[in-house]
């Protein structure tokens, strides 16, 4: 299954915590049984907007804990289960035909 999660400094961090972020992922390893996908710092800064967005798969609910404990010291830790555009296309198409009607009809 693939997990979006977010990452958003935690606000009043002091600013040695704040430092201590990117070297700390150098040294980071991703969690067994957890394939990193894809990984991006977002430059526009705000309060409350995420600053990093992670990209994992893995069936393994133990292995998105370890990266929610990881973090949880830096960061506001949000991480929601996703699919892609194309299984999301596959499920609506699969519970419109349970309940008897098409993709494109309205009822």
């Amino acid at each position: 299954m693939l997990f979006v999660a977010t990452l958003t400094y935690r606000p009043g961090l002091p600013a040695d915590k704040l430092r201590e972020a990117l070297p700390r992922r150098g040294s980071w390893q991703t969690p067994p049984g957890l394939r990193l996908l894809g990984e991006w710092v977002l430059m526009g800064e705000g309060p409350g907007r995420p600053h990093i967005i992670a990209v994992g798969e893995t069936e393994d609910i133990a292995a998105v804990f370890a990266v929610y404990t990881s973090w949880n010291d830096l960061f506001d830790v949000s991480v929601t289960p996703a699919v892609t555009v194309e299984q999301a296309l596959q499920l609506s198409q699969a519970a419109q035909a349970s309940r008897g009607g098409s993709a494109g009809s309205s009822s």
